[in-house]
């Protein structure tokens, strides 16, 4: 268990670019911790360059959500679980998010450097206030190793507004992440990671318009490249049973059905579980322009970041749907 530790992350708005770093990691983890990237690429979702007019998530949530994250290494058998709670910026124009890291994650041989190619996310809006992605890409130690994959099924909830209208475009947005570096500083005992966000509408089809109907109790349509999966909500998993052979293998019925059927999760095994505690972070968003917007909330007027303004210009639909969120 590891308590006391820091997280920073520094943002260039308009370059879509996030450095993120955890200080005071000891050596005995600091290196693992390079596989766990997905704490730095939820920051560039956040903070994500927009492409012809698709909304990052900060324009979408304001700031204010719950994410959790399930990472797994199918390779190794190894699985993290992340929890985070991002409070939305202050009057300092300062993010706070509350982070929890637990489980196990796979060894990485020291002083290694943890490399990942560029990829792709799908983030689907399966509900009103509920965004849920599946994800797969891979590392590896240094260009001559060989890759290593990883899993990524994340969860995002916040307050959306139920007058506003929904617009089908936003239905499912896509996020490229670029530019990964990622690095363990051992005498500083800093994890650093930085990468390039870009958010953009589906350029093909929703997978999922058709997807839905095959999805059934306990799980959500999600895109996963030019098909869809059907993940389990969260305290279910997929039902599977054992062959004749003593093989693990999905049921047939759930195979017939798209991994539809979900049941209740009565246990994990984990190989081992070191758990990593993250305090209240913070985090600085790097802007070149204040904007003066009023604050209908507590009918004030405050400076808020480019980012915010169009947070707020995001959701003023109509003058009345901008009545009705706000009383």
């Amino acid at each position: 268990m590891i308590d006391g530790v820091d997280l920073h992350a520094y943002i260039v708005t308009e370059e879509g670019r996030t450095y993120t770093a955890i200080s005071r990691i000891p050596q005995n983890v600091g290196f693992d911790l390079q596989t766990i990237s997905t704490i730095g690429s939820v920051i560039g979702w956040l903070f994500a360059s927009t492409k012809s007019g698709a909304p990052n998530g900060f324009m979408l949530t304001g700031g204010i959500f719950n994410r959790t994250a399930e990472v797994d290494f199918p390779q190794t058998g190894h699985r993290i679980y992340i929890s985070e709670q991002f409070l939305g910026p202050d009057v300092f124009n300062f993010l706070k998010v509350n982070v929890q890291i637990r489980g196990s994650l796979p060894s990485v041989p020291f002083e290694s450097k943890v490399e990942v190619d560029d990829y792709l996310e799908e983030f689907t809006r399966v509900s009103p206030g509920v965004i849920r992605s599946h994800a797969t890409h891979s590392f590896r130690f240094g260009q001559n190793s060989l890759n290593i994959p990883i899993v990524i099924d994340q969860t995002i909830t916040y307050e959306e507004c139920q007058y506003a209208p929904v617009d089908e475009k936003l239905s499912t947005l896509q996020l490229n992440v670029a530019r990964n570096y990622i690095v363990y500083d051992s005498k500083e005992q800093i994890v650093r990671y930085a990468s390039t966000s870009k958010t953009a509408f589906l350029s093909a089809d929703d997978p999922c318009r058709t997807g839905n109907a095959q999805c059934g109790t306990h799980s959500s349509c999600v895109v996963d490249g030019l098909s869809f999966k059907c993940i389990c909500d969260r305290g279910y998993h997929t039902d599977y049973v054992t062959d004749a052979q003593n093989e693990l293998r999905p049921s047939r019925q759930v195979i017939q059905t798209e991994l539809r059927h979900c049941i209740v999760l009565e246990d994990i095994r984990v190989i081992h579980t070191p758990i990593v505690l993250i305090p209240t972070a913070l985090i600085y968003v790097d802007v070149k322009l204040d904007i003066l917007a009023m604050d209908t909330t507590v009918k004030r007027k405050r400076r808020v970041t480019r980012r915010a303004a169009q947070t707020l210009n995001a959701f003023i639909w109509s003058k009345e749907g901008l009545k009705n969120c706000f009383q």
